[in-house]
């Protein structure tokens, strides 16, 4: 199991322990901590490598750094948030299903 994922399970399961059923939750949370949903969003395209292309410019090289980079830096400047936030709803969906997965791997693999 991915390390990043057993720290975000830790605190979904800490702060909305029913996030499992209710893929909004994890709305809640990203929402209120913009460190959660920045550790979220560098985790899932850690894993999803092929899913940056959708989301970054075409001229930025270092993909997961610009990700990181937007999502540590929301605070700096409107465009910033905005492009954060439509990050994070571009993969909360799979982000929800991978953190499942990721779980059940755990549990099943030990």
């Amino acid at each position: 199991m991915n390390n990043r994922a057993v720290d975000l399970i830790a605190v979904l399961d800490e702060r909305r322990p029913n996030w499992r059923d209710h893929p909004t939750v994890l709305d809640h949370v990203a929402n209120k901590d913009a460190g959660f949903r920045a550790d979220l969003a560098l985790a899932f395209f850690t894993d999803h490598a092929g899913w940056m292309d959708d989301v970054c410019p075409a001229v930025i090289d270092h993909q997961l750094e610009w990700i990181v980079q937007v999502m540590d830096n929301v605070n700096a400047c409107g465009v910033l948030e905005r492009t954060a936030d439509s990050i994070y709803r571009y993969i909360k969906k799979n982000a929800h299903e991978w953190l499942l997965e990721e779980e059940e791997h755990a549990v099943a693999w030990g």
